[in-house]
């Protein structure tokens, strides 16, 4: 428990002693099983928990130093053998036993979609009836609350209000979630959900495509596995662009789901269209073709009358333009100097790139990258939201997304329609082999694939609806960089 709570405090060295004190111990119980000791192995598997959850690179040799400078000092503390190493085989995701979540929250849907398949008509007619009926099965009190809120016809609420209704487990709400798939705001603040529920909810929420607005503030804490889930939920569901969590997430984890909100908020801030004009800018920029702009190569294009502007590198008609006397002015000194009108000297285009480089150079080395220059046009969006918008547009672009990149779930739902030969919509085993051998290096993919589903009791029988499938993806995160079309 002392190395938990070291943890914690290494990763929020600003926080309180109480709140870290109590989230080693919830985590502590959740990862011994409640016993008073825990095995290295485990140990091991949830540091790299932690590191998963904070480390915001999907480069390699990045995630190994973030891995080392984390860990070492807890490995320090328990061992005075070699010096430790992360072996270089060692990538993101592949420490966290995703299999424990995806096991839990397929488990839920499954008897959901029984429950859904074989209900009564008569007795199960609206979203009220539906969650006294659930009530019933499970022997608990249906809430007043809860029951005057839920519509009295049909399953076609846009909005579900549930704040401050004392639910105490989120069970009876499973179905009524699943049925309701209009549902764009959904406010579950002031009860007492467990980070169980929390886990089943995110899971569920991910197919949840008309929901842009979620609340869950001020329920118990949430425990790191729960944390994990509503990330999963966020990057796979890109519609959800309001999160609401404070006092039901610890605080050391809330700027990383807010990153992933503020991802989704800018989705269509920067369009594939934008993206690839600017691209194409910055690479007439680049002449020698290393990946960067230097500051000759920014003083040459500032010295030429460029401007680093979104409206000039995305080929906007307004760009350049100017008003009638700016045009007027320039086309006199034009014929003054004799040659084509620049508005800078030698000396101004020189400043100019000096002071660009100096507000976009994250690396202090006197260079821009693509991400660095989108930073300059888009200054509003965080580093790490470009970075992923850069990422995904590069993609985009190609006409490829790697399967373990985190596919949102409409790209998912892409994916399964090509897979689903038959159009039944549901997938069986044979059609997903199928499917996953035609891809680049898919005989592989399939045995790291099937591998991990059978660890979630998985048959060769089995066959998953569009919501089981969406959880299976989560296997494919971790099995490495292959590409679909």
């Amino acid at each position: 428990k002392y190395l938990y709570r070291k943890m914690y405090f290494k990763l929020n060295p600003q926080g309180t002693r109480k709140e870290c004190d109590e989230l080693a111990e919830e985590e502590w119980v959740v990862e011994s099983k409640g016993k008073e000791t825990m095995s290295w192995e485990d140990f091991y598997d949830a540091m790299f928990l932690f590191v998963d959850t904070w480390s915001e690179t999907s480069d390699e040799e990045a995630y190994i130093e973030y891995a080392e400078k984390f860990c070492l000092p807890c490995i320090t503390d328990i061992t005075i053998a070699e010096e430790f190493k992360v072996s270089s085989g060692t990538k993101k995701g592949t420490r966290i036993d995703m299999t424990v979540l995806v096991k839990d929250v397929m488990h839920e849907i499954n008897v959901s979609n029984k429950r859904i398949e074989t209900h009564d008509v008569e007795r199960q007619s609206s979203s009220r009836e539906w969650y006294i009926a659930e009530c019933a099965r499970l022997g608990i009190e249906p809430l007043q609350l809860v029951t005057k809120r839920l519509s009295e016809s049909g399953f076609d609420m846009t909005q579900l209000r549930l704040g401050n209704c004392g639910m105490k487990t989120l069970a009876p709400l499973i179905d009524v979630l699943r049925l309701n798939k209009g549902i764009k705001v959904l406010i579950l603040k002031d009860n007492y959900l467990t980070s169980a529920d929390m886990i089943v909810l995110a899971g569920i929420l991910c197919t949840a495509r008309h929901l842009t607005h979620l609340d869950i503030t001020s329920n118990p804490l949430c425990n790191t596995r729960a944390v994990h889930a509503f990330s999963h939920m966020l990057m796979r569901n890109n519609h959800i662009v309001s999160f609401r969590c404070r006092g039901a997430v610890p605080s050391i984890y809330i700027r990383k789901l807010f990153l992933l909100v503020e991802y989704n908020c800018n989705l269509a801030t920067i369009t594939p269209q934008m993206f690839a004009c600017i691209k194409k800018a910055f690479q007439s920029l680049d002449k020698n073709k290393d990946g960067s702009v230097s500051l000759k190569e920014l003083e040459a294009y500032f010295e030429q009358g460029g401007n680093l502007t979104l409206e000039e590198l995305t080929g906007s008609p307004k760009a350049g333009k100017g008003s009638k006397k700016q045009s007027k002015e320039q086309s006199k000194k034009s014929k003054i100097r004799g040659k084509k009108w620049t508005g800078r000297t030698s000396a101004g285009a020189a400043r100019l790139a000096a002071q660009f480089i100096s507000t976009g150079d994250n690396n202090s080395d006197d260079k821009l990258t693509l991400p660095e220059v989108m930073k300059i046009l888009y200054p509003n969006l965080s580093r790490p939201v470009i970075s992923k918008i850069c990422e995904r547009m590069e993609g985009t672009a190609a006409g490829t997304r790697k399967i373990g990149s985190g596919l949102s779930v409409d790209e998912i739902d892409n994916l399964f329609h090509s897979l689903d030969e038959d159009n039944d919509r549901v997938l069986t085993m044979q059609e997903l082999k199928k499917g996953f051998i035609s891809i680049k290096g898919g005989k592989d993919l399939w045995k790291k694939w099937h591998d991990a589903a059978l660890q979630i009791e998985v048959q060769d029988t089995s066959q998953f609806s569009f919501d089981e499938f969406v959880q299976l993806m989560t296997l494919f995160d971790i099995t490495g960089d292959y590409f679909i079309d």
